[in-house]
């Protein structure tokens, strides 16, 4: 039986191991890596044939074969395999072997897997405060007690079939993509809104929603930028070394920093464009979600025609509009030739999903 460990799980193994040149048959051999959550660790595994997924907590990885092959025998028992079946497949998987990683399609369903707990959890424990914040002693252990049993039911798949005739398998078919829903609005004085809605991978960095919303909201990308959270303890820049900001903040490099590290924890955060216009935009996050296949990002929706850019910002547009419906001013030909075709478009959604499509994503591996 070979284990194809992720790099982090294989950090945590005191045993020899490596790349096998001639690993057994796919039904046995499995992709596994661990993760940490509420001060627990947990094993998620994943057979590279059929699918099956096994989690498991676990306390020390002294003993991790052992515990494997102990956690294997009992989702098989628990899935229907009679004691027969689990010794042949047992017999037939051969010595238990560990090494690296190698197909990184599998290792993207193991990482969607992995979040997939990791929610589950979440909900369990979110659940357990709640009622506890409520007093309801009683009804806490059921309510608790029946998310677990949901969590243990969700980890009954088939057990382990014979090898199948190999078949071509595209990779639209085996990444599973987590998405999140990011709500954008540029911070206006007066009545006028100017809106943007997103869909957007979660395993992005920074830099490259920045590029998102460069076209998102039409502008030019000729100035600096950076993000921000809003008492500005977190700043993620192009440059945080040159960056002169309070010395508490912490600063990230846009290059870096990717938005699974800071969503869902960060609900609303800032994008602040032209640090002389200061064209302030407020990025809410809204739900997070999973598709099948390679990642992609879409304009849901939005309102609003952007500004044109150096045009001094939110009151300096606001000075524009009411120059711009008042032909008696006498600014109004010269604002009117220098605005031109930067004032007043309508929001074209084809055109902004159009553009977009030329973004590319290397696919998230999870390590």
């Amino acid at each position: 039986m070979y284990i194809q460990c992720t790099q982090k799980l294989l950090a945590k193994l005191k045993m020899p191991y490596g790349e096998l040149p001639n690993p057994p048959e796919t039904v046995y051999c499995w992709h596994a890596s661990f993760f940490e959550q509420y001060e627990l660790r947990y094993v998620v595994m994943m057979n590279d044939e059929t699918g099956e997924e096994i989690f498991f907590p676990i306390d020390s990885f002294q003993d991790f074969d052992k515990l494997v092959l102990d956690e294997m025998k009992l989702d098989m028992e628990d899935g229907g395999a009679s004691a027969k079946k689990v010794k042949a497949y047992m017999k037939g998987a051969g010595p238990l072997t560990f090494g690296p990683t190698s197909d990184r399609s599998l290792v993207a369903q193991l990482s969607g897997y992995t979040r997939r707990m990791k929610n589950l959890i979440d909900k369990m424990y979110n659940l357990r405060d709640i009622l506890e914040r409520e007093g309801s002693s009683d009804n806490l252990v059921v309510h608790f007690n029946a998310e677990i049993e949901a969590l243990a039911a969700s980890q009954e798949k088939k057990k382990p079939k014979p090898k199948a005739k190999p078949r071509i398998i595209a990779a639209s078919e085996l990444m599973i993509t987590p998405m999140v829903a990011l709500d954008v609005a540029l911070q206006l004085e007066g009545d006028k809104k100017v809106e943007r809605s997103f869909l957007v991978p979660l395993h992005i960095n920074f830099y490259t929603l920045h590029a998102i919303l460069q076209v998102g909201f039409g502008w030019y990308d000729s100035h600096l930028y950076e993000f921000s959270n809003e008492d500005r303890t977190l700043v993620i820049g192009m440059d945080p070394s040159d960056m002169s900001i309070e010395q508490e903040s912490i600063l990230l490099d846009v290059q870096k920093a990717i938005l699974s590290d800071y969503i869902p924890g960060l609900k609303r955060f800032g994008y602040l464009y032209d640090f002389d216009d200061s064209w302030d935009h407020l990025i809410t996050v809204g739900a997070i979600t999973t598709v099948e296949g390679d990642p992609f990002v879409l304009c849901t929706g939005g309102q609003g025609s952007t500004p044109p850019e150096d045009c001094g910002g939110a009151p300096g547009y606001e000075r524009m509009c009411e120059i711009l419906t008042d032909p008696s001013d006498d600014e109004y030909e010269d604002m009117l030739e220098w605005a031109s075709d930067d004032f007043d478009k309508c929001f074209d959604q084809d055109r902004i999903n159009g553009r977009l499509k030329v973004l590319k994503f290397i696919p998230y591996t999870g390590e």
